[in-house]
């Protein structure tokens, strides 16, 4: 089976106080731009601004079919889920940027996909999967990774989108006609959907990005 390899471009910048790697806390801020790549087993690090420079190359002992990766610049966190896919369990692990070390590895009775992070960190949108017949995507707390919440949307749940402003969460599901929009704060309520959405006949939302503003969505 060929290796699932997963790129996440973390921007670190002064102004919204980010996470620069292997940066203590009590070191002064500065610009810098990292890649983190997900891979069997290891997380690389690449400075973008030297390419191609690899800074790091850590460890993550037991991550396999990874389906989603993430990071957030108001915790140093950064989030993988993995295995669960086509069957089984799914899996998240939160890694700690500043220890460089993981902080957890929780796993569930449901499977996991493209997950995404509220802008305060606290918590993580996660898909069901989209070989799941299911429209559930699960709302966990970022730093245990409990299930909180629960929101029902499209038919098996793959990507997920929190719009720039943090108000809203966007879900898309691999078998569904429609994209749908959530508040992203408790109860997280269903406020919109887009669609139906078939690009060339086929019905399935995957992928998709929004705007800075939340009003234009491409899938």
């Amino acid at each position: 089976m060929r290796e699932r390899v997963v790129a996440f471009i973390f921007l670190c910048a002064l102004a919204c106080c980010a996470v620069a790697f292997a940066r203590p806390r009590h070191a002064p801020h500065r610009v810098a731009r990292y890649e983190y790549v997900a891979a069997v087993g290891k997380l690389y690090v690449y400075n973008i601004d030297k390419r191609p420079s690899l800074v790091g190359r850590l460890a993550l002992p037991g991550v396999d079919e990874i389906r989603g990766i993430g990071a957030s610049a108001a915790t140093g966190m950064l989030y993988v889920s993995y295995g669960g896919f086509p069957n089984g369990t799914g899996h998240l692990l939160e890694f700690s940027l500043y220890r460089r070390k993981i902080v957890y590895a929780r796993g569930y009775p449901f499977g996991i996909d493209s997950f995404d992070i509220s802008r305060d960190g606290r918590l993580i949108f996660m898909p069901t999967g989209e070989n799941t017949s299911g429209d559930t995507w699960h709302v966990l707390a970022a730093t245990t990774g409990r299930v909180v919440g629960a929101i029902a949307a499209g038919r098996s749940p793959h990507d997920t989108v929190v719009g720039a402003n943090g108000r809203h969460v966007f879900l898309g599901g691999a078998s569904g006609r429609y994209l749908y929009e959530a508040d992203a704060t408790r109860p997280w309520t269903i406020v919109g959907r887009m669609g139906p959405l078939e690009p060339a006949g086929v019905a399935g939302v995957r992928p998709f990005t929004i705007n800075a503003q939340d009003k234009i969505a491409r899938a």
